[in-house]
């Protein structure tokens, strides 16, 4: 079994920490399918409330290369230290070159109406996948430069 490695960055948002926290804990399927409407399709819990240890499948549109759908664990929830860990547990036609994958998110306030994130990704390769260093937080940037457009455009 190879060494997990690991992709961190940070990126501050214009956003308030508790919005940022209500909707990435919250309604997870709403949220995914409003701020990546052309890649997220749906999102289906398929078990638990939608906090630790819920099971999530995401079904893409079948223009995302090589992903029809994939499944995600919420693996840690903690309030207190407004952390989320999301598991990829598997995928339909999803090829990405990790064996396993997980992203975590913690958020700190830095001024008013201003968030920090770090983004930390912890993987672990398929032997014969190469992989260039910060490829697997592409995606997860993605979201967050979504999401914060979202709840800064978002109706009252």
């Amino acid at each position: 079994m190879q060494k997990m490695k690991e992709d961190t960055a940070q990126v501050k948002v214009a956003v308030p920490i508790k919005d940022l926290w209500k909707a990435m804990s919250s309604d997870i399927r709403h949220i995914t399918t409003k701020i990546l409407p052309d890649i997220v399709e749906e999102v289906e819990l398929l078990e638990g409330d939608g906090g630790f240890g819920s099971i999530l499948v995401f079904k893409f549109f079948p223009h995302v290369p090589k992903v029809s759908f994939q499944r995600e664990r919420i693996v840690e929830f903690d309030e207190s230290l407004h952390q989320i860990a999301l598991e990829i547990l598997e995928g339909g036609h999803l090829d990405h070159g990790f064996s396993s994958y997980t992203t975590g998110f913690k958020l700190t306030a830095v001024g008013e109406g201003e968030t920090l994130i770090d983004v930390k990704v912890l993987y672990e390769t398929k032997p014969d996948y190469t992989h260039i260093p910060g490829d697997t937080i592409k995606a997860t940037f993605l979201y967050i430069k979504n999401l914060e457009n979202y709840l800064l455009n978002a109706p009252s």
